[in-house]
């Protein structure tokens, strides 16, 4: 995760793998969301102090995860992928 090697906190990973979030974590995730566990947008925002989400980056586009994503990053600007 080169997000690990920057001065940016927190680092939070979402997966509903506990492998994957393990993974994760070793990887420099400084917090791991499995939305299996409860809703992941209150995580996430719990997480970041109700501020949402800088930067998000999904690697699996399934529309009911981009929604949540989409709640919960800051609205400053939204680069087309």
């Amino acid at each position: 995760m080169a997000a690990a090697l920057t001065p940016v906190a927190p680092v939070i990973a979402v997966d509903v793998s506990a492998t994957r979030l393990q993974l994760a974590s070793g990887l420099g995730a400084t917090h791991t969301v499995n939305p299996t566990d409860g809703d992941p947008v209150a995580a996430l925002l719990e997480l970041t102090r109700g501020l949402g989400a800088q930067y998000a980056f999904d690697q699996i586009n399934v529309a009911a995860q981009d929604a949540a994503e989409a709640r919960t990053i800051k609205p400053v600007m939204i680069l087309p992928t």
